[in-house]
C-alpha cells in the first residue's frame, strides 16, 4: 500500500482513538466544547455510559485500522483498511446527518473519504 494510503490510515485511526480517549475520560468541559452538549445532558450518568459506550466503539475502529494495515497480510492490508475506513466515512455521514453537520463531515467522515479513495486508488 501506498504510503499516502499509511498516511490517511493512520489519520483516521488515531483520530478514532482520541475520540474514544475523550468520550470514555474527557471532563464535562471538554465534551461540551467537542460536541456541543450541554452541561446538564452530560452529567446524567445515562448519557455518560452512552458516551463511553461509543468511545469504546471508536477505539475498536482505531485499532481495527491500525490492525488492518499493520498486522493483516500484505494480500488483505487493503480489504481490512477498506473495510475499517468503510464504518467511519458511515459513522460520519450518519452524524452529518443527525448532529452537527458541517463539523463532523470534516473532522470524521471527510479524511475517511480520502483514506478510502487512497485504498481504492493503490489498490
Amino acid at each position: 500500500m501506498k504510503i499516502t494510503a499509511t498516511i490517511l490510515i493512520l489519520l483516521v485511526a488515531i483520530e478514532a482513538i482520541l475520540f474514544m480517549v475523550l468520550e470514555i475520560w474527557g471532563s464535562t468541559e471538554m465534551l461540551q466544547r467537542s460536541f456541543g452538549m450541554s452541561a446538564e445532558f452530560l452529567n446524567q450518568s445515562e448519557a455518560r455510559l452512552a458516551l463511553a459506550n461509543q468511545g469504546i466503539y471508536n477505539g475498536f475502529i482505531g485499532g481495527g485500522l491500525l490492525f488492518a494495515r499493520f498486522d493483516f497480510p500484505v494480500d488483505a492490508q487493503a480489504i481490512g483498511s477498506l473495510l475499517f475506513t468503510s464504518f467511519v466515512v458511515l459513522a460520519g455521514v450518519f452524524g452529518m446527518a443527525t448532529i452537527r453537520r458541517k463539523s463532523i463531515f470534516w473532522i470524521q467522515a471527510f479524511p475517511a473519504i480520502l483514506a478510502v479513495l487512497a485504498i481504492l486508488f493503490n489498490v
